[in-house]
């Protein structure tokens, strides 16, 4: 009896212990569960956060969207408003600029028809600094400059053409006015014929300005240097007379002034004496 009692106790223990083993496994098993569960309520918790970030930035970006298309609706208004007054002002841009390039254009046949009547001092500027000033920001057309010029060579036929600059307020001419010119003679009111005086072709008297500085000179306009070279088609020159005749007279001979004393003439010039000195000799019949 006492054998098949200990049989049936080593049994029962066995048995206790199986299960002992098996509720442990279940034990292990069931927290390997749990923790799956909780990195699965982690991970889904992330989603859910990372979901709201992005509808939260879509809001924003939708809301981006629509406040850049007001912005750009009102921008496009703002420019149709000013269209108008943008191409005004591109036009009066570009109207001063064509005026521009033409008082440029005036004033450089303007030293061109002047010359270099006195020589270069401190007070003055240089031929370097006219042309930089002159060419500037805009650069002209070659082409069309040098057509104007050519064409601007030739005897205007109208008044308002005329390029020369005459100082009618101070009663004085521009230097290539005053000194040569079509055959106008001074008023005998202020001339004495000497041995040095010359005869005209129509009879009048010119006095020799050499003789005296002070000598009243008679206003003689005409578009021709100071010192003109004798050319067939338009001058006949001869040892004693200039003879200068003009197909089409140019719109300075009707200018009626002078004759003008030649110490004014060198204080409204501001000329030194060297250059009044060129100038009589320029204008002297013996030279």
């Amino acid at each position: 009896m006492s054998s098949s009692s200990d049989v049936r106790e080593r049994s029962i223990k066995e048995e206790v212990a199986m299960l002992a083993s098996t509720l442990n496994d279940v034990q292990i098993r069931l927290q390997q569960v749990l923790t799956r569960l909780d990195a699965g309520e982690q991970v889904a918790e992330t989603g859910e956060s990372r979901e709201e970030e992005l509808e939260k930035e879509l809001r924003e970006a939708v809301n981006s969207a629509k406040w850049l298309r007001m912005q750009n609706a009102e921008l496009e208004e703002r420019l149709a408003q000013h269209k108008p007054e943008l191409e005004q002002a591109l036009s009066g841009r570009e109207h001063l600029l064509r005026k521009l390039k033409h008082a440029r254009k005036v004033i450089r046949d303007l030293l061109q028809e002047r010359g270099d009547l006195s020589p270069r001092t401190q007070g003055f500027v240089t031929q370097e600094e006219i042309e930089e000033a002159l060419d500037g920001d805009i650069r002209y057309d070659r082409d069309s400059e040098s057509s104007s010029s050519s064409s601007s060579s030739e005897p205007p036929s109208d008044v308002d053409s005329d390029r020369t600059v005459r100082l009618t307020s101070a009663g004085v001419a521009s230097p290539a006015q005053t000194f040569i010119g079509t055959p106008q003679v001074a008023h005998t009111s202020h001339l004495s014929p000497g041995p040095s005086a010359i005869r005209s072709d129509n009879g009048s008297i010119v006095s020799d300005p050499i003789r005296s500085p002070q000598t009243l000179i008679a206003n003689q306009p005409a578009s021709v240097s100071q010192r003109p070279s004798p050319n067939p088609s338009t001058s006949r020159s001869s040892p004693e007379t200039w003879h200068i005749h003009f197909k089409k007279p140019p719109g300075s001979s009707i200018l009626q002034e002078g004759p003008m004393d030649l110490a004014k003439l060198q204080i409204c010039l501001r000329l030194d004496q060297d250059a009044v000195s060129k100038i009589v000799d320029a204008i002297s019949p013996n030279c």
